[in-house]
């Protein structure tokens, strides 16, 4: 878990706008979405794992602890459970939401951070660079 402690600006996505799509998100938060650079920041607090997120748009947290369930509105609105774990060196974060699910899986390559979004068949990539 320590190698994704500190701050990652997003550099490239892949196929991102066809993923958004895909899960459902209007085509005016896509636009949206595809403009923004964010920069994540993980961090702890006790025994949570916390991720931050900030654009020029807005800033948010999500907390949780490896393992559990927790309660998500994401930032296109979906209302989702979530559970993180750690699988080696990879964070795993499976997401339900109205009968769908998403992985989103995290892995740390020297100062790269790969994290990869796969919804049925669609995939997107997105390098983040250690900042």
């Amino acid at each position: 878990m320590d190698a994704f402690l500190g701050s990652w600006k997003l550099v490239k996505k892949e196929n991102y706008s066809e993923y958004l799509a895909a899960i459902g998100v209007g085509e005016e938060q896509i636009n949206i979405a595809l403009i923004v650079q964010p920069i994540l920041t993980f961090y702890k607090d006790g025994e949570f794992i916390v991720v931050k997120t900030e654009t020029s748009i807005l800033t948010g947290e999500v907390w949780f602890r490896l393992g559990e369930e927790y309660f998500e509105v994401t930032k296109d609105g979906r209302r989702c459970m979530n559970v993180v774990t750690l699988d080696g060196n990879k964070l795993v974060q499976v997401q339900k939401w109205n009968d769908k699910q998403t992985t989103i899986v995290r892995e740390v390559k020297g100062e790269n951070m790969i994290t990869t979004f796969t919804y049925e068949k669609t995939v997107s990539t997105h390098n983040y660079k250690k900042v």
